[in-house]
């Protein structure tokens, strides 16, 4: 069997396997389709495909300043059709990076002096998502202190979430000592891990970010906005229009950890994973009921994929600039 015929029968199993969680949380009552079409038909709707619009916008200019701090010249206009083809890629590819590989692929192409600036700053932009997304939950899990000191899962869940954020803090400060970065280069131990050399690629890209430290503060700052769109929609969601009470301290750490999950790469756009672990853990704070969960995200998924079907114009249109361009040489 050959690569594209494996490609095709992974994306087709991981496929199935995403509509399996779907129905499996349709049958056990963990997903409610009148819920969900209930928000989708409601005036809010209009304000939740803002919300996810701002969401990328925030996301893109986040990217952007990383790309400029490496000297990597795009307009915002470019950049956000680049980011719109990611959206559309994600429910193409499996888990929620998908995207981040095909605005890699576009943004090295566009400037193969600089592969390695280029490729890092998408991964770059990626763990600092992942980090501010990690100190909202945990901060949020502190604010819940009664029911982090009674449930070992959310005790369990907070030291994860620790863990994440401290290593990313452990990467800021290596990454900004040129010796010690020196010297893991020439490490014979760190060679062992440096897996893919993406370890070793991220500290570069960090040693060369921090000689700009209000990037690193400005780019999480943004992660923070940009996350807060996409919990406002679950919130709105629950209290506006299901009329089902919901704490801002509930959403900031159930939201964030789901999307984390939903990152996973085993389903395209982490459809069904992200459902089963937004109903988990809006059951673990004892939501009145933990289907606002799974809905919840079910709506930032549909409304993202709106914005992803945007994204495929400009690739369709990018692939027939590539082909004339083709024809012309």
């Amino acid at each position: 069997m050959n690569s594209v015929w494996k490609s095709r029968l992974a994306g087709l199993i991981k496929l199935l396997f995403a509509a399996g969680l779907i129905y499996w949380l349709s049958q056990s009552g963990r997903f409610d389709w009148e819920m969900l079409g209930g928000v989708l038909f409601s005036p809010y709707a209009i304000l939740f495909l803002a919300l996810c619009f701002g969401n990328l916008l925030i996301n893109n200019l986040r990217w952007l300043l990383l790309m400029r701090n490496v000297e990597i010249n795009i307009s915002f206009l470019e950049s956000m059709k680049l980011s719109l083809i990611g959206i559309f890629f994600n429910y193409m590819m499996p888990g929620g990076v998908g995207g981040d590989l095909i605005k890699g692929y576009y943004i090295v192409k566009e400037n193969p002096a600089k592969r390695t600036a280029a490729a890092t700053s998408v991964l770059l932009d990626r763990v600092i998502g992942f980090a501010s997304m990690s100190l909202m939950a945990l901060l949020a899990l502190f604010g819940g202190y009664k029911l982090l000191l009674e449930d070992w899962r959310l005790q369990s869940l907070a030291l994860v979430l620790a863990g994440i954020f401290g290593g990313f803090l452990l990467v800021c400060f290596v990454g900004s000592s040129a010796k010690f970065l020196a010297y893991l280069e020439s490490s014979a131990w760190f060679a062992k891990i440096n897996l893919k050399s993406i370890p070793l690629k991220i500290l570069q890209a960090f040693h060369q970010v921090s000689q700009n430290p209000k990037v690193i503060v400005q780019t999480f700052l943004l992660s923070i906005l940009s996350q807060t769109c996409i919990i406002l929609v679950v919130y709105f969601t629950s209290n506006l229009v299901l009329n089902i009470p919901l704490s801002l301290m509930t959403t900031y750490f159930a939201v964030p950890l789901g999307m984390m999950v939903s990152a996973a790469p085993i389903a395209p756009a982490g459809i069904g994973v992200g459902q089963v672990a937004l109903y988990s853990f809006f059951a673990m704070m004892q939501v009145s009921d933990p289907n606002v969960g799974s809905t919840g995200i079910s709506v930032i998924q549909i409304m993202l994929f709106i914005w992803g079907i945007v994204g495929s114009y400009f690739y369709v249109r990018m692939g027939s600039q590539v082909n004339l361009e083709q024809q012309s040489a």
